[in-house]
C-alpha cells in the first residue's frame, strides 16, 4: 500500500493491530517451517545408507515441505483478496483514491502463476522422480520455468515506485525530504511572523509620534 496514504490510515484504523501481527507470523512460520521440513527431508534422500524405506520417507518429507509451502501461499492470495475488498470499500465509503491498486492486481497475478507452480511441485514429487511428470522436460518448462518468468515479468511493466510503492532506503530519504521542507516552511513562517511585528512596531511609533506632535 502506498506509503502513509490516506486509505492505508483507514485500513490501519478499522484492522485490529492483532491481525496484521497474526497474519504476518503465520506467513512467516510456513515459510520457515516448509524450509526445515524439506531440508530434513533432502538429507533423508541423502543420506549415506540409503534404503529403498529411507528414500520414499525422504521424498514424503519432501512432498510435505512443498505442500505447506503451496498452503502458505494460497493463505497469503486470501489474504490479498480479503484486503483488496476491504480496500475498496474503505475507498467507496470515503472517496479516496487507490493509486496501488494496479500493484496489488499485479501482485495477485504473480501470486496465482505462483500458487499453480507450486501446485505442480508437489505433484511432481508426489509422483516420483521417474514419473511421466518428472521426466517429461515441457511440464517443467510450463509449470515451472515460464511461471516463474510470468510472475516476475510482470511487476517489470508495473513497477511498484511508480505508484508509491517505495523501499526501506527510498523511504527513509522521502521523510528526510519531507522533514526538512517542514523545517524549512517552519523558518519562513517565522520569519513572516518576525517581519510583520517588527511593521506592526514601526506603524505604532509613527502613530504615537503623529498623536504628540
Amino acid at each position: 500500500m502506498a506509503t502513509n496514504s490516506p486509505c492505508r490510515r483507514s485500513f490501519c484504523n478499522k484492522v485490529p493491530p492483532l491481525v496484521p501481527f497474526m497474519s504476518r507470523s503465520c506467513i512467516d512460520g510456513s515459510d520457515i517451517c516448509s524450509f526445515l521440513v524439506q531440508m530434513s527431508g533432502a538429507i533423508l534422500l541423502l543420506g549415506k545408507t540409503d534404503t529403498e524405506q529411507r528414500a520414499r520417507a525422504g521424498q514424503n518429507t519432501l512432498t510435505a515441505g512443498l505442500a505447506i509451502n503451496f498452503g502458505s501461499f494460497c493463505i497469503f492470495f486470501t489474504l490479498m483478496i480479503w484486503y483488496e475488498v476491504v480496500t475498496r470499500r474503505i475507498v467507496r465509503d470515503a472517496g479516496l483514491k487507490r493509486t496501488y491498486a494496479p500493484i496489488i492486481g499485479a501482485s495477485m497475478v504473480s501470486q496465482f502463476f505462483l500458487i499453480i507452480r507450486s501446485a505442480y511441485r508437489v505433484v511432481e514429487f508426489q509422483q516420483g522422480f521417474f514419473s511421466r511428470i518428472a521426466t517429461t522436460e515441457i511440464y517443467f518448462y510450463v509449470f515451472d520455468t515460464m511461471l516463474m518468468i510470468f510472475a516476475t515479468a510482470i511487476y517489470i511493466l508495473l513497477f511498484p515506485p511508480a505508484f508509491g510503492l517505495l523501499g526501506k532506503k527510498s523511504l527513509t530519504i522521502k521523510v528526510e525530504e519531507a522533514r526538512m521542507v517542514s523545517i524549512e516552511m517552519g523558518r519562513q513562517r517565522e520569519e513572516i511572523g518576525h517581519r510583520v511585528g517588527v511593521q506592526s512596531v514601526h506603524s505604532d511609533d509613527t502613530h504615537w509620534r503623529t498623536d504628540t506632535f
